[in-house]
């Protein structure tokens, strides 16, 4: 009988000890499945980090594209602006030369004043 009583304690003390591995597991279930969000939200968290990533990409490329079409337009204009400048520097040199006519012409009207002064006296 005492035998019977020891086996009967053994037999308990091994359920106790099933219980508590089935407690285990069943934490151990709990804790999997709390991972498995985690890298589900994780693994979304990730998804919208990439598609943010593209569209700044995206954005990149257009503002590339822009600057690129203001660097053309901005050439455009400097190679306007020289055309412009030699284009004054030709007026300038003209100019220069349409003075140098005008100065004996002075000179001569100054002369002919002079000659009808004397003239008059």
């Amino acid at each position: 009988m005492a035998d019977l009583k020891q086996e009967v304690a053994g037999l308990k003390q091994d359920a106790a000890d099933l219980k508590q591995d089935v407690a285990d597991l069943k934490q151990d279930a709990a804790d999997l499945k709390q991972d498995i969000a985690d890298l589900k939200q994780d693994a979304a968290d990730l998804k919208q980090d990439i598609a943010d990533l593209k569209q700044d990409a995206a954005d990149l490329k257009q503002d590339i594209a822009d600057l690129k079409q203001e660097m053309v337009e901005v050439k455009q204009e400097l190679r306007s602006l020289r055309v412009d400048v030699k284009s004054l520097d030709n007026r300038v040199g003209d100019l220069e030369v349409s003075f140098r006519f005008i100065r004996p012409r002075v000179s001569d009207v100054k002369i002919e004043v002079e000659v009808l002064k004397a003239k008059a006296q």
